[in-house]
């Protein structure tokens, strides 16, 4: 079923069938998929949905539940991202080769050798073997989110999370704009991936508005995407340079990768400030409202109205 809460159904109902939905998902993208890269790239999806859920609830769940469940998650998701990041690092050494002039194209063909030889550090188990323990711990955490409850209103329960993620998104995009450090981008993206899949997930609410802004979302999240890509990518040529990597060719690399960040964060900033417009609790308010309209418009009209 889609990534959606549905209309007059429960909170707690819907919450646990997307959780469940999207853990399944993943399990099986982990341990059925002939294609490991893919696979890594549809379970991190489905566990940025899930956390991006569960902090729209947050303020219905125990104080214990929450920090335990996002933990959980956010370990899992760790542990997928050294075997991402090395499929990154492959795809971005081939996209600034593409279009780079020929002293850039042969510092990066050497770069490449050296991380091929390189491996992370932080990858350390076979990749198969972490694919596997991945669904295993998947499976586990599914058993505990088809049990999960929340307490309180659904109403205010959304209006707290919608508020506090869209003030979240605020102070990063505050933060970025002071100092526009790739950390402070990074934060960024975070923030906007969340707001991506809290949009998505109410779009019942009214699914053209809704879902316009989810593509508007989405779309600043690969922008971030792309630097935060790059930032890694330099973090590895300052770590290689001297020892593995001639200075000239980091010093080309470097500034292929820092011209590229500094157009993507010029995008990435006015984007943000549009998403990101208006305070937290009226923007929240105004997603509620238009979800309880369009629950009255969903209910079958009665017969003996005229």
């Amino acid at each position: 079923m889609p990534f959606r809460l549905k209309l007059g159904k429960p909170l707690q109902t819907s919450v646990r069938r997307i959780l469940c939905e999207q853990c399944e998902r993943a399990e099986r993208a982990l341990s059925q998929s002939a294609d490991p890269v893919k696979a890594v790239h549809d379970a991190r999806r489905g566990l940025k949905r899930m956390r991006a859920l569960l902090r729209l609830v947050r303020e219905g769940l125990e104080r214990q539940r929450w920090q335990q469940e996002n933990t959980v998650l956010r370990d899992i998701g760790r542990r997928l991202s050294a075997s991402r990041d090395q499929d990154v690092r492959r795809q971005i050494i081939a996209r600034l080769a593409e279009d780079g002039p020929a002293d850039l194209q042969a510092a990066l063909a050497r770069l490449e050798a050296i991380v091929a030889d390189q491996p992370s550090a932080v990858m350390t188990e076979d990749r198969g073997d972490v694919l596997r323990a991945t669904a295993h711990a998947l499976a586990t955490c599914r058993k505990r989110l088809a049990k999960l409850e929340l307490h309180g209103d659904d109403l205010a329960i959304l209006a707290a999370g919608l508020a506090r993620c869209h003030r979240r998104g605020r102070r990063t995009l505050a933060a970025a704009e002071a100092e526009p450090s790739d950390l402070a981008m990074h934060e960024l993206r975070k923030a906007v991936q969340v707001h991506w899949r809290q949009t998505s997930v109410l779009s019942a609410a009214w699914p053209d508005v809704m879902q316009a802004r989810a593509n508007a979302a989405r779309g600043l999240s690969g922008v971030l995407g792309a630097h935060n890509d790059l930032a890694l990518l330099v973090h590895d040529v300052q770590a290689l340079r001297d020892r593995h990597l001639p200075r000239g060719d980091a010093s080309l690399i470097l500034a292929a990768c820092r011209s590229r960040q500094t157009i993507a964060r010029r995008e990435a900033l006015l984007e943000a400030r549009r998403l990101f417009a208006g305070k937290p609790k009226g923007s929240a308010q105004a997603v509620l409202e238009a979800w309880c309209a369009a629950g009255g418009l969903a209910r079958p009209r009665d017969k003996t109205e005229t």
